[in-house]
């Protein structure tokens, strides 16, 4: 797509209109170096193409477009004024304690999904907390929950001095929750007495629980009329021990 069909940068499909067709600007290109820039024009836009977002480097000009081959192929436009490469809304990272330093430049507000926890981030100006519409809700001791705590929110154990417990409320189809361990001490979550946390066709123990102590280790759990069931996981969760 020529430069002068690209949509006007405050358009709602600018950044969608762009990363499609750097994406088919990168498909062009054969004989990509490893760890070097390849650059080029199409349609009067200046581009380049990296293996890794480490290898950036310094932009040509402001406004160039640059893509990664490995990383998610996430996208950033050069700032010549402030030097910097800003990544796109919606890149995705391993994990979003980056872009944070050197070559990258965050604006507040900035989206970036992380892999690790399986939530979006929202760049504050200073750290990157979970993005507006999830919420995510400390707790140091053990909680009683209540169905008014349920609703998609993911909980925490960020402060807590030991092994803490979330006691889930005994299962109503519908209901969801997530759970992660930010601090290295166990956060277990534990089933009704008349209930089971179900995964990959096994379960806990009526009453029984999960638990890890596993900084950055995440589950999500959806109640059907029957139980609750895990729908997302990462890392490794104990079970029942």
């Amino acid at each position: 797509m020529p430069l002068s069909e690209l949509p006007d940068s405050g358009s709602p499909n600018f950044e969608s209109t762009v990363r499609s067709t750097l994406h088919t600007w990168k498909d062009s290109i054969e004989d990509k170096a490893a760890y070097s820039h390849t650059h080029g024009t199409g349609g009067g836009v200046s581009y380049s193409l990296v293996s890794r977002e480490a290898d950036l480097g310094t932009g040509a000009v402001s406004g160039q477009l640059s893509a990664t081959t490995m990383e998610y192929n996430n996208l950033y436009i050069w700032d010549g004024q402030g030097a910097k490469w800003k990544p796109f809304n919606g890149n995705i990272y391993s994990n979003v304690s980056m872009p944070l330093h050197g070559t990258y430049q965050n604006v507040t507000g900035q989206l970036a999904y992380d892999m690790t926890l399986g939530l979006m981030k929202e760049w504050s100006g200073s750290t990157w907390m979970a993005a507006s519409g999830t919420t995510l809700i400390s707790n140091v001791t053990n909680i009683t929950m209540t169905v008014d705590m349920f609703g998609g929110m993911y909980y925490d154990n960020n402060g807590a001095a030991s092994e803490m417990t979330y006691q889930l409320v005994a299962k109503s189809a519908g209901l969801g929750v997530g759970f992660i361990v930010t601090d290295a001490q166990y956060l277990q979550v534990k089933a009704g007495a008349a209930d089971r946390i179900w995964f990959a066709g096994a379960s806990t123990a009526l009453g029984g629980f999960i638990r890890t102590n596993t900084v950055n280790n995440n589950v999500f759990l959806k109640a059907t009329a029957d139980d609750w069931v895990i729908t997302k996981i990462t890392g490794a969760w104990k079970t029942d021990e």
